[in-house]
């Protein structure tokens, strides 16, 4: 299955334990029929030498994301604040710029940023500048 930002197709979210380490990857538009720009090299890496798992996770996150009650921009800008109340940065640059391409607004995603504060405190600070970066970055959604 092919992942469009443009379209606004829905993106696998979770991609959690593999995003979570490691730095922003290098630009592979499309890797085994997914799409990988800014994603963690770490999970560039467990993409493209995980084989059948890495082919299985991946059809496991779309199952799930597409059995949402939620629209892809809110389910976006959820993940968001847990990759926050969690604290992984490194996620944050794939679904910032994600959310952004759906339609959200710095405005939200600073709010989706914040509103771990009240369960986890402070710890959600960590993630709020890298936020704010990628969606200044991202330029226009198409």
């Amino acid at each position: 299955m092919k992942v469009n930002f443009q379209t606004g197709s829905f993106i696998p979210l979770p991609l959690l334990a593999a995003i979570s380490h490691g730095e922003t990857g290098t630009k592979h538009p499309e890797r085994n029929g997914y799409f990988m720009e800014h994603v963690s090299n770490d999970f560039q890496v467990f993409m493209d030498e995980s084989g059948e798992v890495g082919k299985a996770y991946m059809e496991s996150v779309m199952k799930i994301s597409s059995a949402s009650a939620l629209g892809p921009k809110v389910q976006e800008l959820c993940y968001l604040s847990v990759l926050a109340a969690v604290g992984l940065r490194s996620g944050m640059d794939f679904h910032v710029r994600h959310a952004k391409a759906l339609g959200a607004t710095r405005d939200e995603v600073k709010s989706a940023i914040l509103a771990g504060l009240p369960a986890v405190g402070l710890v959600i600070t960590g993630s709020l500048a890298p936020a704010l970066k990628a969606f200044d970055e991202a330029g226009e959604p198409l």
